[in-house]
């Protein structure tokens, strides 16, 4: 680890990446500032008292893992496409403010943000065209092919092509305040996310041979003896979602045994939203209606 030492008041730190493994690299840094002022602590101090006034503080967190497909090394062995390769990466950065108003006074400020990317892949090698199958292919170089049970796979439905990519962002605001016996909170808060997702289940076609006509999973195959196909599009999911949410509190401190808390918060419900408007809300009414769109 490096460190950078405190100059003033300011101090950070930053992890040099350190591999976990051949494939996996991860790295963290963080960093705080500081400024002081003068300010009369309360009534019960008659010597104003030097202290930080306002703090800023982050982190930022990364992680990175790769790993190719099997069939990369394997000097073209078909039964290693059964497994993909990965290509990942994740992020975390969080920051904070907080600055003392008075004696009596604080307020906190802090944003985050996260973000996941998760990459499968795989490595090219046929598709059914090439073998002399007329379908149409959404991966023309890649194949489904399965021989059950006792005998074996080329290719993986869920070891293919996808990614899978989600972001979150958050924001909030609190202010503390004391006046006598009380302890008032104020505050809000944004948050966002959103995730896309396209995947290849089955798009490439997936080809199943399990012996339900000559007994032998394998001679069925070799015969062209097929049980079942199935196919669909690249399965994509394209959504997002805000919330938000305030409240107010009181903590009032009524003698040495007793406090009173009161606090009430508003917090809407925001409904997820699809990009493509392949899922959206079902109102039976305005389906007897016969309404076509939500404008309607």
């Amino acid at each position: 680890m490096t460190s950078v030492p405190a100059t003033g008041a300011a101090a950070g730190s930053v992890t040099v990446p350190r591999i976990v493994s051949p494939r996996s690299v991860s790295a963290t840094a963080w960093w705080l500032a500081a400024s002081n002022d003068t300010i009369r602590a309360g009534s019960g101090f008659d010597t104003p008292m030097k202290f930080a006034t306002k703090v800023f503080f982050g982190r930022y967190i990364t992680t990175k893992f790769f790993q190719e497909p099997p069939f990369e090394s394997s000097g073209g062995n078909l039964l290693t496409t059964r497994q993909g390769g990965r290509d990942n990466l994740a992020q975390s950065l969080t920051g904070g403010h907080n600055f003392v108003l008075s004696s009596t006074s604080v307020n906190a400020f802090r944003v985050a943000f996260n973000r996941t990317s998760i990459h499968r892949t795989n490595s090219d090698f046929f598709g059914a065209a090439d073998v002399g199958i007329n379908i149409y292919d959404y991966m023309p170089k890649y194949l489904l092919l399965n021989v059950t049970p006792n005998g074996f796979q080329i290719g993986g439905g869920t070891e293919n092509e996808a990614r899978f990519d989600t972001n979150t962002f958050q924001f909030s605001e609190d202010l503390t305040m004391v006046h006598g016996a009380h302890q008032f909170g104020f505050g809000a808060n944004v948050a966002r996310w959103d995730s896309f997702s396209e995947a290849n289940v089955r798009s490439p076609g997936q080809f199943t041979f399990d012996g339900s006509v000559t007994g032998i999973p394998i001679a069925d195959f070799l015969t062209g003896n097929l049980s079942q196909f199935r196919q669909a599009a690249p399965n994509t999911l394209d959504m997002a979602q805000w919330y938000g949410g305030a409240y107010a509190s009181d903590t009032w401190r009524i003698g040495p045994r007793v406090t009173f808390n009161l606090g009430v918060r508003w917090e809407p419900y925001l409904p997820q939203s699809i990009a493509n408007e392949a899922v959206f809300t079902f109102d039976m009414q305005k389906f007897l209606r016969g309404v076509l769109n939500a404008a309607q």
